[in-house]
Order: C-alpha cells, then sequence, then structure tokens
C-alpha cells in the first residue's frame, strides 16, 4: 500500500459577520482562514488542494466592481504568506508541486494560482466557465475574480466530469456508487 501524506495549511484570512457562514451565528466579525491542502505523494510529487489567498487578491481588487469584494471580504495576508515566503516556512519545493485541485473559483481558494497556471490544474468545467463568462458585476457578486487565473489555467485544466468512472468499495455503499480518478495521474 502506498502512504500518501495530507496536511492543511492556512494562507491568510478573512474577516466577516459569522452569521455570514453559521446559521445561527453572530453579526460580530470572525476570521475566516483560508486553508490549503498539501497532498504529498511519495512518487509523483505535491499536489495542492486550493491555493489560498495570495497578495494577487490585493492586485485583482484595486479597480471597481472588483473593490466591493475587498470591502465585503476583507482579507489579511502577511509578509509569510507571500508564495515563496509560505513554501518555505512549510518546507515545500516549488518544483515538487505537480498540480492543483480547485474545489471552486472563490477568491479563497485560487488566490495563488499565478504560481501554479502552468502546471494541470483539475477542476469543474462548470466552474471555470462561469470564471470566464462575460459580465464583471455578476461575477463579483459570485465571488469570482477572473484575474486571479491566468489564461494558462485554461489549456492545462482537466475536467473532473471527464475523468474515468470507478467502483468504490462495497463499504461506501449506498451512498456513492461511483467516483472519478486520475487526479494523482498528472
Amino acid at each position: 500500500m502506498i502512504r500518501v501524506g495530507f496536511r492543511w495549511l492556512e494562507r491568510g484570512l478573512c474577516r466577516h459577520p459569522e452569521i455570514a457562514t453559521f446559521s445561527g451565528g453572530s453579526l460580530c466579525a470572525v476570521d475566516f482562514p483560508a486553508m490549503v491542502g498539501v497532498i504529498d505523494h511519495p512518487t509523483r510529487g505535491i499536489l495542492l488542494f486550493d491555493t489560498g489567498y495570495d497578495p494577487a487578491f490585493i492586485n485583482a481588487t484595486e479597480t471597481f466592481p472588483e473593490r466591493f469584494y475587498r470591502w465585503t471580504t476583507p482579507v489579511k495576508i502577511d509578509a509569510q504568506q507571500a508564495w515563496s515566503a509560505w513554501l518555505a516556512t512549510h518546507g515545500i519545493e516549488d518544483s515538487a508541486i505537480v498540480g492543483t485541485i480547485i474545489s471552486h473559483f472563490h477568491g479563497d481558494h485560487v488566490s495563488g494560482m499565478s504560481h501554479l497556471a502552468q502546471r494541470p490544474v483539475y477542476c469543474a468545467r462548470v466552474g471555470l466557465s462561469e470564471l470566464r463568462r462575460p459580465g464583471r458585476f455578476g461575477r463579483v457578486r459570485q465571488g469570482l475574480l477572473p484575474a486571479l487565473v491566468p489564461q494558462a489555467a485554461d489549456s492545462n485544466a482537466r475536467f473532473f466530469e471527464d475523468a474515468p468512472a470507478v467502483s468504490l468499495p462495497s463499504g461506501f455503499a449506498p451512498s456513492a456508487k461511483v467516483v472519478t480518478s486520475w487526479v494523482m495521474v498528472a
């Protein structure tokens, strides 16, 4: 059996009222850390699950209407979360990263894509399509900032919908019959 390592690491945070994410939550602003999953395969390399916040978020929200995103979701990114410093702090070699899995395209999940767009990007086709559609106001209302995901990522995208189906072991029944699998094929 191959042992694959996994750890959650924080990369930046935002503040907004707790009630925005928790039913019955407080109106007081609380910190919501952006998390990056680091999947460490012993022979294939490192795959990131999302990218967390990056200084690119600040640049992408300088202009109107994207500035609304920053106003409604104040982000904190300190010097230790800059790409090279963050990697060094956590002992990750940039060259060991073989690709990125994007859960969805909100800023806290894709702000670091400028560092990874030349590598395979595993994502949902509909998510990337929504990010690329016209209408800046509509995209900002959905928390989408196309400037955070370079066009190069489109040609390196591997869509979840295109992955081959694999039957799950009976222990997973009846909740799911198949999963898609090729993420680590990179």
